[in-house]
């Protein structure tokens, strides 16, 4: 069991959407919930709601806070993610995920993504100068896992992957060798 189900709220929150996936605000208020514990502002993080004007759809923008220079710091959208009910065509998120993502401001180019999708996650990095249709990539646990070469994974049943992989993006910044 991964740490963030340790937490009653947080539990509660993910025991919320797996007693109905198709609730948009239970699946806003997990996402919300288990992105505040992984990204804090202790470690120089804030999320953000961002509203997409042109579609109405809500983005989690994690914000970063890092030294540019020596005496210098910057903020950058570190990770865009969407967080959607499970009645939604996947398809349907990716899109509005690359639309935000295409407006982003990423250092180097690249982004983390992640979908949530009523109880499951997808992890994705995000290459802005790949060709259009390979920009988003899938970001998976490390080679050796039980769970490597998957695109989604259950909040509750794969949280000790989710944890590995929210650490990790947490820790560093997409490749940028792709």
């Amino acid at each position: 069991m991964a740490v963030y189900l340790s937490l009653p709220i947080l539990d509660e929150a993910v025991r919320l959407v797996e007693a109905d996936s198709t609730n948009e605000s239970s699946v806003n208020a997990m996402a919300n919930g288990i992105f505040d514990y992984y990204f804090s502002a202790v470690n120089n993080y804030m999320v953000a709601p961002k509203k997409d004007l042109q579609n109405g759809h809500a983005d989690f923008v994690i914000l970063h806070i890092k030294p540019v220079f020596p005496g210098c710091r910057g903020v950058h959208e570190h990770t865009i993610a969407k967080a959607k009910g499970s009645m939604e065509s996947l398809k349907s998120i990716l899109d509005q995920l690359e639309n935000a993502l295409e407006h982003a401001n990423t250092p180097f180019q690249t982004s983390w993504a992640i979908v949530i999708h009523g109880a499951l996650f997808n992890f994705y990095e995000y290459h802005r100068g790949m060709p259009e249709q390979e920009r988003l990539l899938p970001f998976e646990p490390p080679a050796g896992s039980q769970h490597e070469s998957r695109d989604s994974f259950h909040a509750r049943n794969d949280s000790v992957e989710i944890d590995w992989m929210l650490r990790h993006m947490a820790q560093n910044d997409p490749s940028l060798t792709r």
